[in-house]
């Protein structure tokens, strides 16, 4: 993922200051695309997340703290 954002950081910093694509239409399809692709990647990150941290016994308990769950026997 920091590939994309860095694409995108990038491709935005070279359009600012006049060093990429002069036509606004390919740097605005360039820019949509990478969020379209980071969006997807960011989808199977969260995924992934949620699937290793119910598999371990962790959960949610509150926005932003996640606790660990005690042994079941």
């Amino acid at each position: 993922m920091k590939g994309f954002v860095s694409e995108h950081y990038l491709g935005l910093n070279d359009h600012i200051s006049g060093v990429g694509d002069a036509d606004p239409a390919v740097f605005t399809k360039r820019l949509q695309e990478l969020d379209s692709q980071l969006a997807k990647a960011t989808e199977v990150y969260a995924a992934t997340l949620l699937t290793h941290t119910t598999e371990r016994g962790f959960r949610r308990c509150r926005k932003g703290t996640v606790r660990h769950l005690p042994e079941q026997a």
